[in-house]
């Protein structure tokens, strides 16, 4: 679970850096500030975890 966590916040910071032009510090510190880890799902083999952030966190619309 703890890699699921890693991986769904290392693709959180990419897509800030190609969607937003933010730093990977900035959209770490995003993360960690506004984010919520949850886990949707634990069958083995497979663990599934989302970032999720309320829209109005987010700087400019994603759309």
């Amino acid at each position: 679970m703890e890699e699921a966590c890693k991986l769904v916040t290392a693709d959180f910071i990419d897509l800030m850096g190609r969607a937003r032009a933010m730093s990977a510090t900035d959209a770490h510190l995003l993360a960690s500030l506004a984010g919520q880890l949850r886990i949707s799902q634990v069958v083995d083999p497979w663990m599934t975890v989302r970032l999720e952030m309320r829209k109005s966190t987010v700087p400019f619309s994603m759309t």
